[in-house]
């Protein structure tokens, strides 16, 4: 395993808008619509992850519950879903309050099939460039969910707003046993994130005020493991 990549951000704010079940149309309008102008500044590509968390689901509870300092395990790379990765990363998301970072570690490469839980656990063996809390986190933890959505980036025409749209959103249980991605979901709704450092946050009202939409706690990995987990302790 390699360390990581240099690609490490500093702490920023990340708001997320649930935009509900409108079709992509409407929600690019939306964007477009907005005075900071917005414009595509990235080709839309598909994100796969696989989500990491304790035998008594830390990180699911956590977030639930709204700790205010938490970190997320999760695994990420591009492109098609089963197939074989050839530049899988690992991320740990940080947050603190309202802001948050992430680092970044790259992995050996790997291929998505039955065999996934056990090399995921293989591939986090000896991981560089983590701390010692970071790395016992990791050892502490185990694949839960696989999940995909397709994602469009925008950037405002000031260059200080970034702006993310995921449709499409899927979400898969990893069993330690036997992985046959029987138990998936799908979920309709568009998330809205913008993304920003911490000296914009005086400007964010400006854009955030003809969104129409209220800002939410909207974390991809509880609604996946809600759909296709369930409340409590994980079973799988």
């Amino acid at each position: 395993m390699s360390s990581s990549d240099g690609d490490n951000n500093s702490f920023r704010y990340e708001r997320k808008f649930n935009l509900g079940s409108i079709s992509s149309f409407q929600a690019e309008s939306l964007v477009k619509a907005n005075p900071a102008l917005f414009s595509e500044c990235y080709p839309g590509r598909n994100i796969n992850n696989i989500y990491l968390d304790s035998i008594d689901a830390m990180a699911y509870t956590d977030n639930v519950e709204g700790l205010s300092k938490r970190t997320k395990i999760r695994v990420r790379w591009y492109g098609d879903l089963f197939a074989h990765v050839a530049r899988p990363v690992l991320e740990l998301k940080i947050k603190e309050g309202s802001v948050g970072e992430k680092k970044r570690c790259v992995l050996s490469p790997f291929s998505v099939d039955g065999e996934i839980y056990n090399t995921i656990q293989e591939r986090l063996q000896g991981v560089q460039g983590l701390t010692p809390d970071e790395l016992q986190s990791i050892e502490q933890s185990r694949p839960v969910i696989m999940n995909r959505y397709f994602r469009k980036y925008y950037l405002s025409a000031d260059g200080d707003f970034r702006l993310t749209l995921d449709y499409k959103l899927q979400f898969f249980a990893i069993n330690r046993f036997e992985n046959l991605f029987l138990r998936s979901s799908k979920c309709d709704d568009v998330i809205m994130e913008l993304k920003y450092d911490t000296v914009m946050d005086d400007k964010i009202h400006e854009i955030t005020a003809h969104l129409g939409h209220r800002l939410t706690k909207s974390s991809k990995y509880v609604t996946g493991y809600r759909y296709v987990v369930g409340e409590g302790v994980m079973e799988i």
